[in-house]
């Protein structure tokens, strides 16, 4: 990952991945940070490991099951969070 993303990118990223199949159900950018995509469905347990993936591709980075398996890491916020930890920013 380029040392010029910021959190800013992650967050468009990390939506944009969350969204590539389905929009999310609310409109503010700021209730799809709290959306509970994985307790809703949007993602099912199936599409939850390409989603992983993507993620680790994107951001050159290895997630753990304690990472992915987190309540944290069931919201887009969560997620942001997580990777904005392994980035250091």
């Amino acid at each position: 990952m380029e040392n010029s993303v910021d959190k800013d990118e992650v967050c468009r990223r990390v939506v944009a991945l969350i969204e590539r199949d389905e929009p999310l159900p609310v409109e503010s950018l700021e209730n799809k940070l709290d959306y509970r995509y994985l307790d809703s469905g949007h993602i099912d347990s199936f599409a939850i490991i390409d989603f992983i993936f993507e993620l680790e591709d994107t951001f050159k980075i290895q997630l753990t099951a304690e990472d992915t398996q987190s309540d944290q890491f069931r919201t887009p916020r969560g997620v942001i969070l997580t990777i904005c930890g392994y980035l250091s920013i």
